[in-house]
């Protein structure tokens, strides 16, 4: 019993551990100075490695400790950030209900995400966890980075009425596209490949990057799989 007890310990350990790291990395913490929109916009025509070569070095003390998590960790730290990239979504698609903004309207369709939530889905998958967790870590640095989290909490503020939340949106609509095409970048299968190719971690995994750069390219092939014939 006592060795259960202190093994159920530890696994709460590593579940706060992992937890308080998407936290950490969300709120900021990590982040020097907010970027400039100019700046990202000509990294985001440069592709996937100049977009997130600053965020990598911001965080690559956390990625190269993924080494050494455990399973659960990783995939608790997988499943909250994922959650907070969809309550970005969830939030922006709410305020542009709420103020009938037709550019926000496309930008975060009813089923817009869709896709991006089955991208997010394949980093579950045991054989992909460091990888997904180390992706991730880049995604939530970069939304600190553009300041996210000040948006999302302007937008839901007790003062946060709608004609207010119509105007901060229109003042900060190209940050917020910015955002979307960052996410973009960052699950683009082939710029994932080769961003990942160039961390120490995974420059000898060619043939697991083969197949995540696979599973990305067709994030619903399972489900697919399952359905019946005939």
């Amino acid at each position: 019993m006592k060795l259960l007890l202190e093994n159920w310990r530890e696994y709460l350990n590593e579940e706060e551990e992992a937890l308080l790291l998407v936290e950490e990395i969300w709120s900021g913490l990590y982040v020097n100075e907010l970027v400039l929109l100019e700046h990202q916009q000509e990294l985001l025509e440069e592709g996937i490695g100049a977009l997130f070569s600053g965020t990598f070095s911001a965080v690559k003390g956390k990625i190269d400790a993924f080494n050494s998590w455990k399973e659960n960790q990783l995939m608790t730290f997988i499943e909250s950030a994922i959650t907070r990239i969809q309550q970005f979504f969830q939030a922006m698609r709410n305020v542009a209900r709420q103020t009938a903004n037709q550019t926000l309207m496309k930008l975060f369709p009813k089923y817009g995400t869709r896709h991006i939530q089955g991208t997010l889905a394949v980093f579950k998958k045991p054989q992909y966890l460091k990888a997904g967790a180390a992706i991730l870590s880049m995604v939530l640095q970069k939304f600190a980075e553009l300041g996210v989290t000040a948006i999302l909490n302007t937008l839901s503020g007790g003062g946060a009425t709608a004609a207010k939340a119509a105007t901060f949106i229109q003042q900060n609509m190209e940050k917020i596209k910015l955002f979307i095409e960052s996410i973009k970048a960052a699950l683009d299968p082939n710029g994932i490949i080769t961003f990942l190719e160039k961390v120490p971690a995974f420059v000898e995994a060619a043939q697991l990057l083969a197949q995540l750069k696979s599973d990305l390219q067709n994030p619903f092939r399972d489900l697919t799989s399952a359905l019946p014939t005939g």
